[in-house]
């Protein structure tokens, strides 16, 4: 699966703050090394942020 460009967030987590946005990130490059499905990579993402 190809890695999602960080650079091309979803609209949404464009519009978190800066610091979120970071978080959001490293989720989804961690979710993506452990090969996870499109899907699950953003939910782990979304959920990451939320408990923060």
């Amino acid at each position: 699966m190809p890695e999602q460009p960080f650079d091309t967030l979803p609209s949404e987590a464009q519009e978190l703050p800066q610091g979120s946005q970071n978080i959001f990130k490293a989720a989804l490059a961690s979710a993506t090394e452990d090969g996870m499905s499109q899907d699950a990579v953003t939910r782990v993402a979304w959920n990451s942020v939320k408990s923060e």
